[in-house]
């Protein structure tokens, strides 16, 4: 039987992360698959799998979603039509099902290390190693991470 480690996830960055402003929503998007990396799925060639540097377990890596929405009435776009970031509100959803993978420390430092240089407002990440415990993630103002853990008391 394989291990399996479960994980679900918001991370809400501020409206004004320090990107160079004013930027298109593509750069925007592209800066922050920077700082979180590149991810392989099961069918991907061995090439992609070299290249991932989300964690992964032996079918695939955990996937993440960038996810943007603007402010009702405000404008989204800067007086030459550029996309102005202050205008929409930015959230990284993580998720994801690891075979064969009990790492909840690396899962923990991938996160740590991607939002090094963002300005995170909230977040919450549940890591749950199958049968054995649970790690619950959050991030508070004073710029901290917090960890949590649990004895594992089944799904």
């Amino acid at each position: 039987m394989s291990q399996w480690t479960h994980v679900n996830g918001s991370i809400r960055l501020e409206g004004m992360i320090p990107f160079t402003q004013p930027a298109s929503k593509e750069i925007v998007i592209a800066e922050i698959k920077e700082h979180f990396g590149s991810m392989a799925l099961w069918e991907d060639s061995e090439e992609a799998w070299d290249k991932c540097t989300v964690p992964k377990g032996s079918e695939g890596s955990l996937q993440y979603f960038i996810n943007c929405t603007g402010e009702s009435g405000s404008s989204n776009t800067g007086p030459k039509g550029e996309f102005e970031t202050a205008d929409y509100r930015w959230v990284v959803t993580i998720i994801g099902d690891l075979r064969r993978y009990d790492s909840a420390e690396e899962i923990i430092e991938w996160v740590k290390k991607s939002t090094k240089d963002l300005w995170v407002r909230e977040a919450v990440i549940r890591i749950s190693i199958e049968g054995l415990r649970y790690v619950i993630l959050t991030y508070d103002h004073s710029n901290n991470w917090q960890v949590e853990e649990r004895a594992y008391a089944g799904d």
